[in-house]
This record gives C-alpha cells, structure tokens and sequence, in this order.
C-alpha cells in the first residue's frame, strides 16, 4: 500500500551486503557491551531464558557531501514473548496528540525554534533491574538471552566475553533490551528521573509534557514520545538542556524546523522566518497507492470483500494507512470514521470509496497552520457540532469538534486559531432527536477543552498541583477562559436563560443543569450561537458538504465567523462551593 525507499533487508540483499551487515552488527554488539546491558552466567543457574533475532533495515543517513545515503541498521531484539518473568506494570506513558501541538502553539507563540531530539539506544539506557528493584521494593527482575544463531562468534570478540560458551553460558540481563515488555517503562523512566533532576516540572494533566521555568517564567517546555523529544525555549535553555541529556545518554541527533523543515511522529514540521508553523503529512500521503479491484468485482459494490481474503487484507491495510493521516487533514476524518465502522462487514463498494479518499487527499494536499497571533490576550475556542439521522437504526449520531487556542478579539468567536485537537466520532450516548445530538456532542466537547485549558493554566503556574487547578476552575482563574461554539439555536436558548428548562427528553436536564453551571462559575466563559453556514466543525460529521472551508482554515490558520450570531455569558460569578464549605 505505500512505496518505500527504504525497508528491510532480503535475504538476498543480507548475502551480497554482508559487509555492510557485518559492521552493523558489531556496531550492534558493541553498544550492548558500552553500555553494561549484559553479563555472562551459567545457563545451569538460568531460571528465564528467551532466544533473539536480529532486524536488519535500510536506513537514509546524511553523508559527508550532505546527500542521503543508504546504510544497514541492525537491532538485536529479544522475543519477549518467551518472557516467564516480567513486572505486572509496564506502561509507559508518552505525549497526547493535543500535547504535541501544545509545543507547537507554544513555539510560535513566543517565537521560539522548534527542535527535536533523537536519544540513540534510549531502550538500553532504561533504569537497571538493581535499581528498579530499590525504587519497587520488589525483588530484583532476572532474566537471560541466547544470541540468534551464528552470531555467537560476535559475543566472543569482545574483551570481557571471550570465553563465551553457548552450551555452558547464557547472557543474564542487567536491564532491559529491545523487544521487552518492560523496556519502554525503565527507559521512560530513566529519562523522567534525568529532565526532574535537572528542574523540569511535569504537567498533571499530560505526563509527557514537561516544562522548565526561571523567575515563575516559562523558558523551555517539551514533549516527550518514547527516544524522541520535541522541544522549544530560549537559546540559552535549548543549549543546557542538550548539555543535561547527553550526559546521561551520550549523543543525541538534533533537528532544527526553522526555515527548514523536519520529521516527527510521521509529521512534516515547517517553521518560517516569523516563527509560524505548518504540520502535514503530504510527503506520506504521496507514497500511498491505491487498491487495485480485480475487473471481475469492479460493477458489484455489494460483494463482501470477507469472501475474498486477499483483498480484505489490502482494505484493512490501505484504510490504516490513510487513517494515520487523520492527524493533520481534518477534511477527511468524517470518511476514514465511516469506513473503519465498516470494516466488519466491508464490500467492494467500501473499497472503491476508500480508494476515491486516497485520490481526494493526493490532489488536494493540506496540512495545519499556526499563526502568530495578533493580540495578547487569547482564550480556549471549542467548535462543536453534530448530525442526528433519523433513520439510522444504531441512534448514535455523529459528533465533531474543533479545539484549540484563539485570539480573544470583544464582539467575534474566532481570529487566528490554533488547533489543537479535532475529531469526526459517534456519540457515546443514544440520541433520539438533533437537539439531544446536539447537547451530548456539545457536552463530551467542553470536556476535552476544559483539559486543554487546565493543561495551559498548569503550564503558565508550575506550582498547581490537581487540586489547585480544579480549585482554579470551578472559581474562574484559568490561564485561559473557555469559549462554546454551536449551531443549535434551541441549544443555546436553553443555556442563555435563567432557568433551565425541562426538555422533552428529561434525561437531558442533567446534561444542560452540568453545562449552565459550568457557565454560571465561569469554567465555560462564554456560549456563541452562529449560522450553520459558518460552523467549521459541520465538516467534521457530514460528508456530502463541501470541504472548501475546512481546507482553508487548513491553509489559512484563521476562521472568521460572519453572518448572524449570538453571545451568552453570565455576569454574576457563583463559584462552585466546595464540599469542605458545606460541612
């Protein structure tokens, strides 16, 4: 489904490139050796053993003359899978999709380079089994290794092994290795030990993020996805943390976006010269190739593609693949939701839309935005809306929103826009008429935004904990005030009067009483009401609407509502009243 430069090695290509195979494996060894990940012990006294194999890939590096070249990447991976002994807990948490783009506002925001780092064999740079052992209080971890066959000669050529055995030793881990379960957690938290002890604070709301402050003044922040971290701050801070990390994990590969571009998560990262910054996944969507139907099926839309194996392999793929660019082309995510609902009972039919998707996204390339915002002060904009069908037998509608950061311009909800977080889903809830789809999708939007404003306000005061934070909202202090944005008129009426009224559906009052008081204690700032016509997130639940406005936002970085429109605030602040107060 997608054309690659550069992919694993044949075994045809390992036998006429086994020098180049050969040095990558030692290189391989080597570090394992460097970096005090084994030892030899006896296989008598060996309790959990497992094989290995190697993986061989092309890799593009920058040569010398600064052109791209192909080497061999060889990695060691141990079969888990054969693993008896492991710790129960082996999460590793890494940044949210928002978070990600949390660094990118903050870049651009503050007109900060954009940076990533790469930690070359972050795996076998984890906390050892002795020390995970003291910080646990549980007993220290053990298990061992055979190395794949043939390569034993490898283990032999280094100085402290030369008297490897395979029939008499095995290799006993001292910590964790690739294809481990625990090894993403010993090296996330090695790294989380290594940012903290260098005074970074790590925000609640997303445990990848972390931020560096002087004077109660944000100076550098990061994101941190397993051996890649993506970073922006002042010159000063960028160059000491670089200092920090690789002294505890040696050199790091750094990348620069400004006037340039690079590569993170599969993400294509431009920064210009005014700091602004474009994401998109162009470069993939490029190397993406549509299914082909045999002639045999191409007028019968309703044969199941679970008769023909082959061809519900390549559908599954191919949808996967165009699914992944649902991070930076919101104008698809409507079409690539109602496909993955479909693949259970996939046709033909389902796969010549797929394939008419794909063709949509290689002729109409976008990507996201972000702008230098022309005002200081800015607020949390949540775009929501949603699309009840009657006849649908399943009574769950669909829902789209759009999150992000905006300009707090008096008289207008939006400006430039940072976005931050979309989405194209069903509800979660049955819905039996447009106001009740309306309600729920406005109601599961605010709650994604309400984290998003926390998130910010923890950023911008690093002592808060939680509790604080919550003490924050429910009083109306956050760093950014939030802003709802719907197309339902009845929606908005009943959250702009005094009372809320009961609605047909009485379940629904408890949704709208949550709301209004969200409303009345000033965590939601602020109700807007605009036509239909201007509601950016309608193309986030409809696919038979032009996706004209959702490319331009794409484009652009700005949304404008015009046309008729509506505000509604509470004047008078009721914080909630904590339960302490009540006692």
């Amino acid at each position: 489904m997608i054309e690659r430069n550069v992919d694993f090695l044949t075994k045809a290509e390992v036998k006429d490139h086994w020098v180049l195979v050969l040095a990558a494996m030692r290189k391989e060894v080597k570090s394992f050796e460097d970096l005090g990940v084994f030892e030899l012990a006896l296989r008598s006294q060996s309790k959990n053993n497992c094989s290995s194999r190697w993986i061989l890939r092309w890799k593009l590096v920058t040569g010398s003359d600064g052109k791209p070249q192909k080497v061999v990447k060889a990695r060691l991976v141990i079969r888990g899978y054969e693993d008896r002994d492991y710790e129960s807990s082996t999460f590793a948490s890494t940044t949210s999709r928002w978070g990600q783009r949390v660094i990118v506002s903050l870049s651009v925001e503050n007109k900060w380079k954009l940076y990533t780092l790469d930690i070359g064999t972050a795996f076998l740079q984890g906390l050892t089994y002795s020390q995970i052992s003291t910080m646990s209080e549980l007993p220290e971890r053990e298990v061992s290794f055979d190395p794949p066959k043939g390569s034993e000669f490898l283990i032999r050529e280094l100085p402290k092994f030369k008297t490897y055995n395979p029939v008499q030793h095995v290799l006993r881990l001292l910590k964790s290795a690739y294809g481990l379960r625990d090894a993403p957690k010993a090296w996330r938290t090695a790294l989380d030990r290594c940012l903290k002890k260098w005074g970074m604070i790590q925000i609640v709301t997303d445990a990848g993020i972390y931020c560096k402050y002087f004077q109660n003044k944000l100076i550098l922040c990061l994101s941190a996805h397993v051996d890649d971290l993506k970073v922006c701050g002042t010159p000063q801070a960028y160059a000491e943390l670089k200092e920090v990390l690789e002294k505890d994990f040696g050199k790091l590969t750094e990348k620069c976006a400004f006037e340039s571009e690079l590569e993170h998560c599969g993400i294509i990262h431009q920064q210009h010269r005014d700091y602004s910054i474009v994401l998109h996944q162009n470069h993939y969507v490029s190397q993406l190739r549509p299914a082909e139907i045999p002639l045999a099926l191409i007028d019968k839309p309703e044969h199941p593609l679970s008769q023909e194996t082959e061809l519900f392999a390549t559908f599954q793929a191919l949808l996967g693949c165009v699914g992944w660019t649902a991070q930076t082309r919101p104008d698809g995510c409507v079409y690539i939701s109602a496909l993955q609902r479909a693949t259970s009972h996939a046709t033909v039919g389902h796969l010549k839309k797929l394939n008419k998707l794909l063709k949509y996204l290689r002729t109409k390339p976008c990507g996201l935005t972000y702008r230098n915002f022309g005002v200081e002060k800015l607020k949390c904009l949540c775009i929501s809306d949603s699309a009840f069908r009657r006849e649908d037998p399943s009574c769950l509608a669909m829902r789209g929103a759009m999150i992000g950061r905006c300009e707090d311009v008096e008289g207008k909800p939006g400006g430039v826009f940072h976005p931050l977080e979309f989405f194209s889903r069903r509800q979660r809830k049955i819905t039996r008429s447009t106001f009740a789809a309306e309600t729920n999708a406005f109601a599961d939007s605010i709650e994604i935004s309400r984290v998003i404003t926390q998130t910010f306000t923890a950023i911008q005061f690093p002592t808060e904990s939680m509790h604080q934070l919550i003490e924050r909202e429910e009083t109306g202090r956050m760093a950014l005030h939030l802003h709802g944005v719907v197309d339902c008129k009845s929606l908005f009426d009943h959250l702009a009067s005094d009372e809320t009224q009961l609605p047909s559906e009485s379940s629904l009052i408890l949704v709208l009483a949550g709301l209004k008081e969200l409303l009345r204690c000033h965590s939601l700032k602020a109700t807007w009401w605009i036509n239909t016509h201007c509601m950016l997130a309608d193309g986030l639940n409809k696919g038979l609407i032009s996706r004209k406005a959702l490319r331009d936002y794409g484009h652009t970085g700005v949304w404008e509502a015009t046309g008729a429109m509506k505000k509604h605030f509470e004047t008078s602040h009721k914080p909630i009243v904590s339960c302490k107060q009540d006692m």
